[in-house]
């Protein structure tokens, strides 16, 4: 995603959201990017040991069979989600961070520019 909106990079941010939303009603979660043919859909959290762990964790993905699919894997949650469960952002720059600061001042907030492209 991040690499296909590089345009927009100054102005995104990376939500690290409780884990608890797994837990949600309705939330499922794919190993690998939703939108590909191959990835598979779940509804069971006993069903996270079905995603290539060893390629979500790693630096660099790309030496995996299937790696970039994979290292897309996505949790698609139907309810809004409360502020609350929002537990860290990364942004781009020091200006991203005083903007979201002000939105979001109880969460912790990181400039990571590595993390973008």
């Amino acid at each position: 995603m991040l690499s296909r909106r590089r345009a927009d990079q100054e102005s995104l941010a990376v939500l690290y959201i409780s884990n608890r939303v797994m837990l949600f009603p309705r939330t499922i979660f794919t190993d690998g990017n939703a939108a590909a043919t191959d990835t598979k859909f779940y509804d069971n959290i006993t069903d996270l040991d079905k995603l290539d762990w060893e390629c979500l964790q790693a630096q660099f993905w790309n030496d995996f069979e299937d790696g970039t699919r994979k290292r897309c894997a996505e949790v698609l949650v139907p309810e809004p989600i409360a502020t609350e469960s929002i537990k860290r952002i990364v942004v781009n720059n020091q200006r991203a961070h005083d903007v979201v600061q002000v939105a979001m001042p109880k969460v912790e907030i990181q400039v990571r520019p590595e993390w973008f492209f």
